[in-house]
C-alpha cells in the first residue's frame, strides 16, 4: 500500500509558507489524528464554506448543503495571514494561513488543503482504485478497476461490530459489479448489470503525467494502488 495522500499533505504542508489570499475552490484536507487518517472536503467561494461535501463541486449548492448538514456551513474571511472560519453552530476556527508555492493549496490550523481539479485527461483514469471508511462501529471498502478501454469491475464490502455487556456481536456484507464506463468532463457513467449511474468525478493533482493517483469520486478519497 502506497501512502500517496500522506506524501501529498506533508509536502504541502512543508511548501507552504507564502501570504495570499484563499483560492476559491474544492479542497482535500487530510488528518492524522490517533494514529488513523481521515479526509475531509472543502468548498470555498465567495466568503462562504462547506465542510463534508461532496457531489458537484464546481458548481456546488451551498443552499442544498446547509439543509443536508447544518452544521457544515459557514463563512470565511480573511485579514492579513490570518484565516477566520465561523461556522453555522457558533464555532470559531481562527489562525495564521500560509499559501503553497502554486498558490492553490495551503496550510491552516496545522492541515495540508490541497486542490481539487478537474479531470484533465480521461484517459489517465485506469488501474485500481480503494478508499473505506469507518465510523461507529460500521466500516466500509470499496475498490474499482478502470482498464482504460472502457471496462470496469467494483467490489464493495461493509462490516459491522458492537459490543455491550462484554459480549460482541460482528456482521458483514459483500457484492460487486462490472461492465462499461464513460468519462466526459468531470461525470463518470458506469453502466453495470443495475443500469446506468452517473457520479462527479475530480482528481488532486500529484506530479507527473501518469496515471492519476487521486480521485474524488461522489465525495469519496480513492487512491490508485501500485503496479
Amino acid at each position: 500500500m502506497r501512502y500517496v495522500w500522506l506524501a501529498l499533505m506533508l509536502g504541502l504542508i512543508a511548501g507552504c509558507g507564502r501570504s495570499g489570499s484563499v483560492p476559491d475552490g474544492a479542497y482535500l484536507r487530510t488528518e492524522f489524528a490517533g494514529g488513523y487518517l481521515s479526509n475531509r472536503l472543502f468548498v470555498f467561494q465567495n466568503g462562504q464554506v462547506a465542510g463534508d461535501v461532496g457531489g458537484d463541486l464546481e458548481h456546488f449548492d451551498f443552499a442544498k448543503h446547509r439543509q443536508v448538514s447544518p452544521t457544515w456551513i459557514g463563512t470565511y474571511e480573511r485579514h492579513g495571514d490570518t484565516l477566520k472560519i465561523v461556522w453555522a453552530d457558533g464555532t470559531v476556527q481562527e489562525g495564521p494561513i500560509r499559501i503553497d508555492s502554486s498558490g492553490e493549496g495551503f496550510d491552516f490550523y496545522g492541515y495540508g488543503h490541497a486542490p481539487i481539479k478537474p479531470i484533465d485527461d480521461a484517459g489517465r483514469v485506469q488501474g485500481r482504485y480503494y478508499g473505506g471508511a469507518s465510523y461507529g462501529g460500521i466500516s466500509t471498502a470499496y475498490d474499482i478497476t478502470f482498464n482504460g478501454n472502457g471496462q470496469y469491475v467494483s467490489n464493495q464490502a461493509a462490516s459491522v461490530r458492537s459490543t455491550s455487556d462484554g459480549s460482541e456481536v460482528s456482521g458483514g456484507s459483500h457484492g460487486g459489479d462490472r461492465g462499461t464506463y464513460a468519462i466526459r468532463g468531470n461525470v463518470l457513467t458506469l453502466n453495470g448489470s443495475g443500469g446506468s449511474q452517473s457520479v462527479q468525478l475530480y482528481q488532486v493533482p500529484t506530479s507527473g503525467t501518469g496515471p492519476i493517483e487521486l480521485l474524488i469520486m461522489d465525495g469519496t478519497v480513492l487512491t490508485r494502488d501500485g503496479d
